[in-house]
């Protein structure tokens, strides 16, 4: 670190900010991070992610026909996220008896406000590209006992999260507050006294528990009034080598809509009958629960009632990036996929919010930072830092017509899902 008799105003607000970031982010400690200390990524900038690779078994002595061909995916990050932040300062609190205070608050403030941001941005991409929902038949239902946190930790097993990762659970300050409440009488003592002090759980049911202001609220569209979605045609399924790049997803074709008043939002989620969620493991069984596909992008009911969708998780029926399960695969009637007028379940209450909690694993979200080139010359002054992966810029100018200086803070980053098995949503009230 530089002699602090030498630096700059912004050296100081930077390296401040940066730490304060880093202490008081509670999503950047438990996310993956791109690593750029070589300052290479710039606005724009795409980094491509390899996804994990998935093999299946076969039995017997020939293994001609259970060859696993290694076909290696990836996932795109793109730096397309720049946050900035300004602060107008009087440049009286800049003499030398007030700089120091001054340094302190503008960075403490700027963090707290730039942590905000980062974690609200984290936590909405997050939410909007994932399909696994631990209360999908109870959704809008904050957890309140052991055995429904307890089902989060469940599907992570089910998905094959390996037991030695540490599995996160992120919940609103007011959904803590009802499952704290709700523990207040169990048995083990040590949880109860967290929840009737503090309304915090910590540990319960093979989860670290959190709470964050900023988990996002979703807002459905108009998915009821009128509406008795089918699938339209038989055999909507695809091959794992169609979403080798990117998130695994495809477009479905449905019709019973309500003409073009039906509405569907980024991140509204849905099942459909008959088409069942799967196991992580080589063996692919189904688990008895309908799968839960997430709307990849706003869609709006032709006059006719019919919609095209994007969704994830895409449709695949075998094979080692098998999704999901359907009834020809059970034994029964019908085609490699939904059949056709299968009805379609919309999870939630139309035109109305729920809070996302999120339970995921470090490898399931990364977040990449880009740094920006620091200003020179003239009355700028500006300095670009990086602490741990993150990279931030301050810049200070004057503004001459009032007797003041611009601060102002520059964050470059972008944020994507890495593996969809490794994280689900909860939705609570």
């Amino acid at each position: 670190m530089a002699n602090t008799n030498t630096m700059t105003l912004t050296d100081k607000v930077t390296n401040h900010t940066l730490a304060l970031i880093e202490t008081n982010s509670v999503m950047l400690k438990m996310v993956k991070r791109h690593l750029d200390f070589a300052g290479n990524l710039k606005y724009g900038s795409t980094i491509r992610v390899p996804k994990s690779i998935y093999l299946q078994t076969g039995s017997g002595l020939s293994i001609a026909s259970t060859i696993n061909d290694i076909e290696q995916g990836d996932v795109s990050i793109t730096l397309d996220q720049h946050v900035n932040l300004s602060i107008k300062i009087d440049r009286r609190q800049l003499a030398e008896e007030f700089v120091d205070e001054t340094t302190r608050n503008i960075s403490e403030s700027a963090a707290r406000t730039i942590v905000q941001r980062l974690e609200t941005d984290i936590m909405d991409v997050a939410y909007k590209n994932t399909y696994h929902m631990v209360n999908a038949g109870t959704p809008n239902t904050a957890p309140s006992t052991v055995l429904e946190v307890a089902q989060g930790d469940v599907l992570m097993d089910e998905n094959g999260i390996p037991n030695d990762m540490e599995r996160m659970f992120v919940i609103s300050p007011s959904a803590m507050a009802v499952l704290g409440s709700a523990l207040q009488t169990v048995f083990v003592n040590r949880i109860a006294e967290k929840a009737i002090e503090k309304a915090y759980v910590g540990e319960m049911a093979g989860l670290t528990l959190h709470k964050s202001v900023n988990v996002p609220e979703h807002l459905n569209g108009r998915h009821t009034t009128g509406a008795t979605p089918l699938i339209t045609v038989a055999g909507q399924s695809v091959t794992h080598v169609s979403t080798l790049s990117g998130l695994s997803s495809q477009t479905i074709l449905t019709d019973g809509w309500d003409g073009v008043a039906s509405t569907l939002t980024r991140g509204s989620s849905f099942t459909i009958d008959d088409v069942y969620r799967v196991k992580g493991n080589a063996g692919k069984e189904a688990t008895g629960e309908l799968q839960v596909f997430v709307v990849n992008s706003d869609v709006t009911s032709t006059g006719a009632g019919d919609m095209t969708m994007n969704i994830s998780p895409a449709i695949i029926t075998d094979g080692p990036y098998q999704t999901v399960s359907t009834p020809v695969d059970l034994g029964g009637p019908g085609v490699a996929g939904p059949d056709a007028g299968a009805p379609i379940n919309m999870i939630g209450t139309e035109l109305a919010s729920q809070s996302q909690g999120l339970l995921f694993v470090k490898d399931a979200l990364c977040v990449a930072f880009g740094s920006f080139a620091a200003f020179e010359g003239g009355s700028v002054e500006s300095t670009t830092a990086n602490l741990n992966g993150v990279s931030l810029t301050v810049s200070k100018f004057a503004d001459g017509t009032e007797f003041t200086n611009i601060c102002r803070w520059d964050l470059l980053y972008g944020i994507a899902v890495l593996n969809s098995h490794f994280i689900a949503r909860y939705s609570a009230a």
